[in-house]
């Protein structure tokens, strides 16, 4: 019986000495299997794509044109384009859902990094409910990439499909993007969109914008653009005033004789509007430093709506007989009436 119990633990023992032996050669290079299970782990594992190298920049009128370079995703097949357009031609046929939107979204803003004249190409032929939301994917994203070929996506955005519900909001994102750097600049694009609704609104959110922001430019501008919509016009004098010190309205102020007349009636309002908000005692003063006639009528015009609930009846009655444009003193007096 001893016997029998030597020969089993020494049957065990074999056993486990082979396991080990077995273990240690078991890929043929004597590497322990757990390190061949990662070996193999790791060259099933996807490949960690690298970023784009040997970048070209050239600038152009209208921003930065890159060379992509060499990329790896890219290389691994000639027909990359054709991958992305079957992928994209799988998730769009797929059952909708939020997920394969998404997805959708981000294969195309991947592939108009690569390519962006296939992508469009590619989207002409699309006829889905998302294209808005693909085109604005893709339109968003070039304009934040600094190696993005902003010539020819101002080429290609002023062509785009006049039937996309956001048209109008892409080409004026486009635009207002260009003011920043040129508002001439910006302007000679708006020529060349082909949809005219667009362009205009576009036109309007630039020039109002930008007055915003170089209110002495805007007026300038306006000096040299009597054409533009009276409404239009106005606004851009009513931004413009609203964004500058007092010093700068006191200069305006000494300045108006320089515009036009239609243009001094619509700045002396603005100006007029401005002043109430920081300080009405100083637009009251002005307005009686000034000689009656028509700059007179716009400033009172402007005063008495913005301050009639707040002034006496007489004091009203007072400033309504200051104005000689009859049909604006009849427009007044009935305020009167009503107090």
């Amino acid at each position: 019986m001893l016997k029998v119990r030597r020969l089993i633990m020494v049957s065990i023992l074999c056993l486990l000495i082979y396991g080990a032996f077995s273990l240690k050669i078991f890929d043929g290079k004597g590497e322990p299997l757990s390190e061949w299970v990662t070996v193999q782990q790791n060259q099933l594992a996807p490949v960690k794509l690298k970023p784009f190298n040997n970048t070209v920049v050239e600038a152009t009128s209208l921003g930065l044109t890159s060379s992509k370079g060499d990329a790896p995703q890219y290389q691994q097949s000639q027909n990359s384009g054709e991958d992305f357009a079957g992928q994209l031609a799988m998730q769009i046929g797929s059952a909708a859902s939020k997920e394969n939107f998404l997805r959708s979204m981000a294969l195309l803003e991947e592939w108009a990094e690569y390519d962006l004249i296939a992508v469009w190409e590619w989207l002409e032929r699309q006829n889905t409910p998302e294209m808005g939301s693909f085109y604005q994917a893709i339109v968003l994203s070039a304009m934040l990439n600094p190696l993005a070929d902003k010539q020819q996506l101002a080429e290609l955005i002023a062509k785009l499909p006049e039937g996309l519900t956001n048209h109008s909001f892409l080409i004026s994102s486009f635009a207002n993007d260009l003011a920043e750097q040129d508002i001439g600049l910006a302007l000679e694009w708006l020529e060349t969109v082909e949809l005219q609704s667009s362009a205009n609104h576009a036109t309007t959110s630039v020039l109002t914008q930008w007055a915003q922001v170089q209110p002495n430019l805007a007026l300038e501008f306006l000096l040299e653009q009597p054409e533009l919509p009276p409404s239009l016009t106005h606004q851009m004098v009513i931004n413009a005033t609203s964004a500058m010190n007092n010093d700068e309205l006191t200069q305006q102020v000494e300045q108006l004789y320089r515009y036009p007349e239609d243009l001094q009636l619509s700045i002396s309002r603005a100006l007029v509007r401005a002043m109430l908000a920081r300080q009405p005692k100083l637009a009251k003063q002005w307005i009686e430093e000034q000689v009656r006639g028509p700059i007179k009528d716009a400033s009172l015009r402007e005063y008495i709506q913005h301050q009639a609930n707040d002034m006496e009846p007489n004091a009203l009655r007072a400033l309504i007989l200051e104005v000689e444009d009859t049909e604006l003193f009849e427009a007044l007096w009935a305020l009167v009436a009503n107090k």
